[in-house]
């Protein structure tokens, strides 16, 4: 995501469902907490769903600014990955996670957000997005 430049590449068509949440270590404290209730167990929380297509929309409201957008095949994301992890590219990550969110596969089909009553998975996108674009200067 380019935000100075007002773009972003985006993998598939945009409308893909992945989580994006920043809670997710309050609930790792919280299976920590109760070693009892959670000993060999497999413990999943899920946060907010979004989308790249969301997400570009909180930045044009944001920045008051029409984002240009490239969508891209899972296929050339793939290629773009693999060349950078050729050269050794730390981008190649960015990339990974690319691919990874444009499958769409981020529903989990058991989660555990109601373990524990006090956990509330909770993410807002538009706040996150606004720190962001002041710590880059461009708000």
């Amino acid at each position: 995501m380019e935000m100075r430049r007002s773009h972003s590449p985006v993998t598939k068509s945009g409308l893909q469902c992945f989580i994006a949440d920043c809670s997710v270590g309050a609930f790792v404290v919280s299976v920590l907490l109760h070693p009892e209730q959670t000993k060999n167990k497999l413990v999943c929380v899920e946060g907010v769903a979004s989308s790249w297509n969301g997400i570009i929309k909180i930045l044009e409201k944001l920045q008051s600014a029409k984002y240009t957008v490239t969508y891209q095949s899972i296929a050339e994301v793939e290629v773009l990955e693999a060349e950078a992890w050729g050269k050794k590219d730390p981008g190649a990550v960015r990339l990974n996670l690319r691919r990874c969110m444009g499958t769409g596969n981020a529903k989990l089909a058991k989660v555990d957000n109601k373990l524990f009553p006090d956990f509330e998975a909770t993410t807002n996108l538009e706040s996150l997005a606004r720190a962001t674009l002041v710590k880059q200067g461009l708000l």
